[in-house]
């Protein structure tokens, strides 16, 4: 236990964070495998060069017709423009605006636990994990006040 617990330190969320198993290692070619040809119909353009297809850009960048730090610079424009149309949204709608600058709020808040909290102590059958949920019941729609006033009731 103690090697597989140094091992862990050691990898330090290297290989953990891999999507697949890769030799290569490279998080720049897992995102835009990923995430920038996930979306049907992509291309990624870098170098001047526009790409319909992940195995294309991984074969230019380990032929070195695709550089380091063009793979990079390109992965930046795509992500930005992946990411342009949700920031629009939440500058321009004002709900989305209003819901931004209240979680913003939040987010700058110091929260400390209510005193006397208790976590339950669960009997697990054979030290397999117990899940639980803790939510209100379903419905169609979620009105802000009802996030808000719940979020009120805990502090």
């Amino acid at each position: 236990a103690a090697a597989a617990a140094a091992g862990e330190e050691e990898d330090a969320g290297r290989e953990s964070m891999q999507l697949v198993k890769d030799d290569l290692k490279n998080p720049c070619l897992d995102y835009v495998h990923h995430i920038i040809f996930c979306v049907p119909g992509a291309t990624f353009t870098a170098q001047g060069k526009d790409y319909t297809g992940f195995e294309a850009v991984k074969e230019d960048f380990l032929s070195g017709a695709l550089s380091e730090e063009g793979l990079k610079t390109a992965l930046e424009v795509a992500v930005n423009k992946l990411l342009d149309p949700v920031r629009r949204h939440f500058k321009e709608d004002e709900t989305a605006k209003a819901i931004l600058e209240q979680v913003m709020g939040w987010k700058k808040e110091a929260l400390v636990p209510p005193r006397g909290l208790k976590r339950a102590a669960l009997a697990t059958p054979a030290g397999k994990p117990v899940c639980a949920v803790f939510a209100p019941p379903a419905s169609a729609e979620v009105p802000l006040g009802a996030a808000s006033s719940s979020r009120a009731r805990d502090t």
